[in-house]
């Protein structure tokens, strides 16, 4: 429908939103109160921590894949190699870090791929690939300033320095608030266990029907306030720029061509 009235760009968010949403809830094993990891498996609270913080670091790991190819699709191979591709690592590492200090792939034993991705945690927390990050983006900042010349340098230092701090809040903070998508999943059990002790009382079958929508209202509610937040905010909002348009990447010297237009 969005697609239909010309809103383009909300219908991607709202898709990604969605098809987000969807696929946490199948890795996680709930899917319509379906236990789609059988019933054996535990799909506790922790269990939906760890299932979203997971969720949320591949999910933020791709968006800064994005950002290093729209630098390429652009023509500016350059600095997706001297930058972006470098900070892309440097998140992937310090995440990798934050996840093996909550030691998610104890309560992810026996998801599909866990085993894969524990193994490519431990990989990513490699202290040679932290040694090498620093030295990667020291070597980028020299070769660009040795492309575009000294004009150039303070802009991109400054590019520098903002996408490592956006790594590092991306891999810390960032992939905390993911937690809140589990409260989705938590909520949904509890209601639902109460609103089958409903069908023991008179009348209860239309109670339980009753409790049913409002528990459906409520939680499309949650979930689309918080599944937008998550994904729009924490993630795709960093590839806006003043045109408004997805996943627009920086140019070096957009900065000084915004400031003669508004001059202008």
């Amino acid at each position: 429908m969005l697609f239909k009235m010309g809103r383009k760009d909300w219908a991607v968010i709202w898709l990604i939103t969605a098809a987000s949403t969807i696929a946490f809830g199948l890795y996680y094993g709930d899917f319509l109160g379906l236990k789609i990891w059988g019933q054996a498996q535990e799909a506790g609270y922790m269990v939906g921590v760890a299932s979203a913080l997971v969720f949320g670091y591949l999910l933020m790991a791709f968006a800064f894949f994005l950002k290093a190819l729209q630098s390429i699709l652009s023509g500016d191979v350059p600095l997706a190699l001297a930058l972006h591709v470098p900070v892309l690592i440097t998140y992937l590492a310090v995440g990798a870090y934050l996840l093996r200090y909550i030691d998610v792939e104890v309560y992810l034993r026996g998801r599909l791929l866990a085993e894969q991705a524990a193994y490519a945690l431990h990989a990513l927390a490699d202290p040679y690939i932290a040694a090498a990050r620093p030295i990667w983006l020291a070597a980028g900042l020299t070769a660009l300033a040795s492309k575009y010349g000294a004009s150039h340098l303070r802009e991109i230092g400054g590019e520098v320095v903002l996408s490592v701090i956006e790594a590092f809040i991306a891999a810390t903070a960032n992939i905390l608030s993911f937690a809140g998508l589990a409260i989705i999943y938590i909520a949904h059990g509890i209601f639902t266990s109460a609103a089958l002790s409903l069908l023991a009382l008179p009348g209860g079958v239309a109670l339980y029907f009753l409790a049913q929508l409002l528990i459906a209202g409520f939680e499309g509610f949650l979930t689309a306030i918080q599944s937008l937040r998550l994904i729009y905010y924490e993630t795709l909002s960093k590839f806006y720029r003043g045109s408004g348009r997805l996943f627009e990447p920086f140019r070096l010297g957009e900065s000084a061509d915004m400031r003669r237009e508004s001059a202008s």
